[in-house]
């Protein structure tokens, strides 16, 4: 009986691990399939996708002679200018200050005459969009990020196939272009798929810092901070809006030493001159805030240093303009408790076509940010004539000259901008001064035109197609 016994046990644990077993593989082998599945669709979808990117390079070329060899290499762009391609994550129709970088680079460089300029957004909604917007083409691609985390091996695997898929139709369009510069504005991760590509000796590599693009990687932790930096430092060479934005990243990333060029931003006043009326009816006389509705920008200091100056001036307005973030639900509850809601106006995502008209009925023009790598609507203000006060961060002081052409304060103080808005409010000779010697530098220093010609500048020297013309010898 024990042997009996515990031979019944043992045949009754094995029939219990074979059970078990074959449960494991039923649902191994379905993980499996579902998974395969799963792949053939994003395969399919992703096939798709890239004929619709495939029209994208269709749009570009002449159409190949009926007798073209099969398997001939693909034609060549007319000869032309080269293409100086600016990529973007977004699409440009967006608000937001690197959105209004890129389509006056755009213009600017066409402008230029050296290059043919082409906006390439990496952007899966559009996927095969071509645009002419103002004479320059707008192609639209969808491109994933390499390498993603936080995703098992399969679903892995998989990413990494159809991301080497997407990248291979990125190069084939850079190679229809015949790109000379490949300028990535916001740059993300997606870069790396150039920086490994064969063809990498046919174009240089910029990379266009404009802030919260480090900012936001070096904060993921030390693996994606090494990551973006490793993969700014393979690039040719890395733009940067200030010298004070230069430092910063100098501290971030020493690396990058000796790689970094600044180059301003500038400003086109035909573009903001020409702008389009206010969809609302605006106050006779407000201060002026163009910027996003996020912390850093420190509107909620310009609420309660305007809140110090609407007793004593009942005619006075505050008008903030932006795109929503974070930043938008405190803002509207501190003026709601300090009982502004009839003397503060916020605007949400106004075209940037209307911009102009804000600042030309404005009366003053205040940056309230805690930091601000450069500052456009800087040169925006200054350009219609408007007196500014500023706080003292980043590359603010590159535009504003304390009581030469402006005021600057310390960041966070309401009391001190309350201070200054106030001593321009009430000498309106002073603030005319000021405003005028503002306008006359950014008409002088801050145009486009010159931006352009030193990123023209830069390009000739990291040309890999001219460096290797130079070591040709000759004869």
């Amino acid at each position: 009986m024990s042997i009996g016994g515990l031979r019944a046990v043992k045949l009754g644990g094995d029939a219990t691990v074979r059970q078990r077993t074959r449960r494991l593989a039923s649902r191994t082998s379905a993980a499996v399939t579902a998974g395969l599945a799963l792949s053939w669709y994003e395969f399919r979808m992703n096939w798709s996708l890239a004929n619709r990117s495939q029209g994208v390079s269709d749009a570009i070329l002449p159409k190949a002679p009926p007798a073209a060899e099969a398997g001939a290499a693909p034609a060549a762009r007319p000869a032309g200018k080269p293409v100086w391609a600016l990529v973007i994550p977004w699409d440009t129709a967006e608000p937001g200050g690197v959105s209004q970088v890129v389509i006056n680079l755009a213009e600017a460089l066409r402008d230029n005459g050296r290059y043919e300029p082409v906006v390439i957004v990496l952007d899966w909604r559009a996927t095969g969009r071509v645009e002419m917007r103002d004479g320059i083409r707008h192609l639209f691609i969808g491109l994933r990020t390499p390498d993603p985390s936080g995703i098992g091996r399969l679903g892995r695997m998989r990413y990494a196939a159809l991301g080497w898929f997407e990248a291979r139709r990125f190069q084939h369009l850079l190679r229809v272009l015949d790109a000379r510069v490949v300028n990535f504005h916001y740059p993300g991760p997606a870069a790396e798929y150039l920086l490994k590509s064969r063809e990498r000796a046919r174009y240089s590599i910029l990379f266009s810092l404009h802030g919260l693009d480090i900012l936001e990687s070096v904060r993921k932790g030390p693996a994606e901070r090494a990551r973006y930096v490793r993969m700014l430092a393979e690039g040719d060479a890395v733009v940067v809006v200030s010298h004070a934005f230069a430092a910063l990243v100098s501290d971030l990333a020493p690396e990058l030493a000796g790689r970094t060029r600044v180059v301003h931003n500038g400003v086109t006043p035909r573009r903001l001159r020409a702008g389009q009326p206010p969809d609302i009816a605006l106050p006779r006389r407000y201060i002026l805030n163009v910027a996003t509705f996020e912390a850093k920008k420190g509107q909620k200091h310009l609420i309660e240093a305007f809140a110090r100056l609407a007793a004593s001036d009942p005619d006075l307005h505050l008008v903030i303009a932006g795109r929503p973030e974070g930043a938008l639900p405190p803002l509207v509850e501190q003026i709601r408790a300090l009982g502004l809601e009839d003397r503060v106006l916020l605007l949400r995502n106004v075209p940037h076509a209307q911009i102009g008209s804000l600042f030309a009925s404005a009366s003053l023009f205040c940056l309230s940010s805690l930091a601000e790598p450069f500052g456009i609507v800087l040169l925006e203000a200054g350009l219609f004539g408007l007196p500014v006060v500023a706080t003292r961060v980043g590359g603010v002081p590159e535009i504003v000259r304390n009581g030469e052409n402006g005021i600057l304060v310390e960041p966070g103080d309401g009391a001190a901008l309350a201070e200054a808005m106030r001593r321009l409010l009430d000498h309106p000779e002073e603030a005319a001064a000021l405003a005028d010697r503002l306008r006359r530098r950014v008409l002088a220093e801050f145009r486009w035109p010159a931006s352009v010609a030193r990123y023209v500048a830069l390009a000739e020297q990291i040309d890999p197609v001219a460096a290797a013309a130079r070591l040709k010898p000759s004869g």
